[in-house]
């Protein structure tokens, strides 16, 4: 859910209460599965007769093909937003090589840990990385669920801390700072929760 209306451009704090449903995600998943074999029995068995009088739907020899494309196509849908979770791991690990040069350099940059602690969902990720990519300034988001931390690269000039967290914080996941490297000129590591 909160994936969906992020990729909508809808966002805000409230999502993250969708992510109180992730437990029951397997029951959702069952009921679904139970809606579409029932589906399958209903399309792929052979009509009654004498409840399919000429002149009505069922009768339509196209009504029967329409009916089992818009199944399968369904199906394929639901199959894929089922997978989502897992396919979204490699998504994650894709990498944005676009910066900003000066003479033909890259500018300062910085590298910031954040603390996410609400990730509890394994398409989290991918929801939290979407919503600092949409930041002008930030080249990399990398965002690891079973430590909870988002790993940013961004250019200090063109995006601010605070941006980076209230991105985090309206797409649901509220974060802290855990550290900061600068990478052009001296380093430095923040320590705080």
């Amino acid at each position: 859910g909160p994936l969906v209306l992020l990729a909508l451009g809808i966002s805000g704090a409230w999502i993250g209460n969708l992510t109180k449903l992730e437990p029951y995600r397997p029951v959702f998943m069952v009921i679904t599965a139970g809606f579409l074999f029932y589906a399958f029995i209903k399309i792929y068995r052979k009509p009654n007769v004498e409840k399919c009088k000429p002149g009505r739907y069922c009768a339509n020899p196209r009504s029967v093909k329409l009916n089992k494309i818009v199944l399968w196509s369904v199906s394929i849908l639901v199959i894929l937003l089922f997978s989502i979770p897992y396919l979204s791991h490699g998504v994650d690990k894709q990498k944005n090589k676009v910066g900003t040069f000066v003479n033909g350099q890259p500018s300062a940059m910085e590298t910031i840990v954040l603390s996410v602690p609400d990730m509890n969902c394994s398409s989290c990720p991918v929801t939290v990385r979407l919503s600092l990519k949409k930041l002008k300034g930030v080249y990399e988001a990398n965002v690891l669920f079973d430590q909870r931390l988002a790993i940013i690269k961004f250019n200090p000039d063109q995006v601010q801390l605070k941006d980076l967290i209230r991105a985090t914080t309206q797409a649901g996941y509220p974060s802290s700072v855990i550290g900061t490297t600068k990478i052009k000129g001296k380093s430095s590591v923040n320590k705080s929760n």
